[in-house]
């Protein structure tokens, strides 16, 4: 290179050129960096997919109704007395003949033979056929202060999809449940009864992808330090009697 001649060392059409006097011009990256930052280039933008996320239980067969469950703790309590609807989407891989809703007041004093708490509402079943997403809807009186709620489905084998969940209290318009479509992308306050499914975040667009494993996965023994009585109902203040727990049979005096 000769002394003063000017070289153009990057040309972009429309953005300009960087040029340089300095036969080290070549080697100077903040000329670089002050010319590319000044001329950005056009990237094209990546295309994002829509997905859409819910939770998934995978169920086998058992011998009780209560056997398979997904339950899920409420952030706040219900309050007592108070009139609430309850509205979400479930999807099954098969008929499903009968699906549950026991909500519970975990917290209470008033404890049945195993430990558990005695103070649960059994309300209405539906009937589930596969295919396509289906929308269920309980309209309830909290006869407790209600703080679980208790999906059971154990006479099901196949997969529970569930989403989109709405609880409003009678009078108001606001949802009291969090992270009530799974947009966040995580499962908290989610889990199962003892030797209950398996249970993990899923989307659509997982499913189509024929990605075996999916990106989030809980095991029973991996869901959470919780206590449970030998029918496998949750239990938040365990006092006497036999639990399982950690998947250990344990006596509590």
């Amino acid at each position: 290179m000769n002394d003063g001649v000017e070289v153009t060392l990057i040309a972009i059409d429309g953005k300009g050129h960087w040029h340089s006097n300095d036969p080290n011009g070549v080697n100077s990256t903040q000329e670089l960096w002050n010319f590319f930052k000044l001329h950005q280039l056009n990237q094209h933008s990546v295309p994002v997919e829509n997905r859409n996320y819910f939770i998934r239980y995978e169920s086998t067969v058992g011998e009780n109704l209560w056997d398979r469950q997904a339950i899920y703790t409420l952030p706040k309590a219900l309050e007592k007395g108070a009139k609430y609807t309850l509205t979400m989407k479930v999807r099954t891989s098969a008929d499903c003949a009968e699906l549950g809703f026991w909500p519970i007041w975990n917290a209470s004093d008033h404890k049945n033979q195993w430990g558990g708490s005695d103070d649960v509402q059994y309300l209405a079943a539906y009937h589930v056929e596969a295919g396509d997403w289906k929308t269920l809807t309980w309209n309830f009186t909290a006869n407790f202060t209600l703080d679980t709620f208790q999906f059971v489905f154990g006479k099901y084998g196949g997969t529970l999809d569930i989403d989109d969940m709405v609880l409003v209290k009678e009078g108001t318009s606001e949802n009291l449940i969090a992270n009530a479509d799974f947009s966040a992308r995580n499962i908290q306050g989610w889990s199962t009864n003892w030797n209950g499914p398996s249970y993990y975040l899923a989307n659509d667009a997982y499913q189509s992808t024929g990605i075996t494993q999916p990106s989030v996965v809980a095991q029973p023994s991996q869901q959470d330090d919780a206590y449970y009585t030998l029918q496998g109902v949750r239990v938040s203040h365990p006092t006497s009697g036999i639990f399982i727990h950690k998947g250990r049979k344990i006596v509590m005096k």
